[in-house]
């Protein structure tokens, strides 16, 4: 596997499946669009708590000084589901948890460089959602914005 934006986001996928959550441990993170084949998008599914998906916001743009890096920026969106619980209060306070739990994780410098390239990793302010399938069910969208810093090879 070469550095760049494949690699980059396999291993933040891998970051977040490995965390362990605070509050309801038996529902851990896992991805459900990693791009190793089709898959319901996160709006579709029901009755799960912290499946996620990155979303590209943006396409890659240089960000290198004058070019001469190589650097690339690219903006994702990472998006947890939660919709199992029939406290409101108790999910709200989950929600916060994971929330800090993944800024703290994703913006830890162990990257692994000489594989996948990232430089670094920038949260912007999370923020929630709600998602309607139905009018008997209610989820919500954790929506964390991140900038991507990178090279490709």
């Amino acid at each position: 596997m070469s550095k760049g934006i494949s690699a980059s986001i396999s291993h933040l996928i891998d970051r977040v499946e490995a965390l362990t959550p605070k509050s309801d441990s038996y529902h851990t993170f896992l991805c459900v669009l990693d791009a190793s084949g089709r898959s319901q998008n996160l709006e579709s599914r029901s009755n799960q708590n912290r499946l996620f998906d990155f979303k590209f916001q943006s396409l890659a743009q240089d960000d290198g000084q004058a070019g001469l890096s190589g650097r690339k920026r690219i903006d994702l969106l990472l998006r947890v589901r939660y919709d199992i619980g029939g406290d409101l209060g108790l999910l709200e306070r989950m929600i916060a948890e994971d929330s800090s739990q993944l800024i703290n994780s994703l913006k830890q410098p162990n990257y692994n460089f000489d594989q996948t390239g990232i430089v670094s990793l920038i949260p912007n302010q999370a923020s929630l959602s709600e998602i309607q399938n139905d009018p008997s069910q209610v989820g919500y969208l954790l929506n964390l914005p991140l900038t991507l810093l990178y090279l490709e090879e």
